[in-house]
């Protein structure tokens, strides 16, 4: 009723309403990160696996906390809030130097993937290499 006057009937039911608003709002608790124990609770279970992917002091690892608020459409008072706890975790990196063929698939080489070196065939012909007796 945005906007609109009031005529006497329909005074003692907005008044009503309103009334069930206050209460409404005064149960209510204020919105902190403290009073969010559900995601309190998901934070901490993911400490101990974050700190503990760590090995070396040149190492980092953490939690994120994202809190995303959105208007409701069909109201000025109502937020849509969304929360999403986003661990990551301790990792090593290493760069390679890969090669791509014509259908994309990548290759390496075996001693920058941590293989020792294929031996090769001394000789292109493998029958004509002389037998060891």
């Amino acid at each position: 009723m945005r906007g609109q006057i009031k005529t006497n009937s329909e005074a003692p039911l907005l008044t009503i309403i309103s009334e069930r608003g206050m209460n409404m709002y005064s149960e209510r608790e204020m919105l902190n990160l403290k009073n969010m124990e559900e995601l309190n609770s998901q934070v901490e279970k993911l400490i101990p696996a974050v700190v503990n992917s760590l090995k070396d002091d040149s190492q980092s690892a953490s939690i994120t906390v994202t809190l995303t608020f959105k208007l409701c459409e069909d109201s000025d008072t109502h937020i849509k809030m969304t929360s999403k706890v986003k661990p990551s975790f301790a990792s090593e990196s290493k760069a390679l130097l890969c090669a791509r063929d014509l259908v994309g698939n990548l290759s390496a080489d075996p001693l920058d993937l941590g293989k020792n070196r294929i031996p090769r065939e001394k000789s292109l012909f493998p029958a004509e290499e002389p037998s060891k007796n």
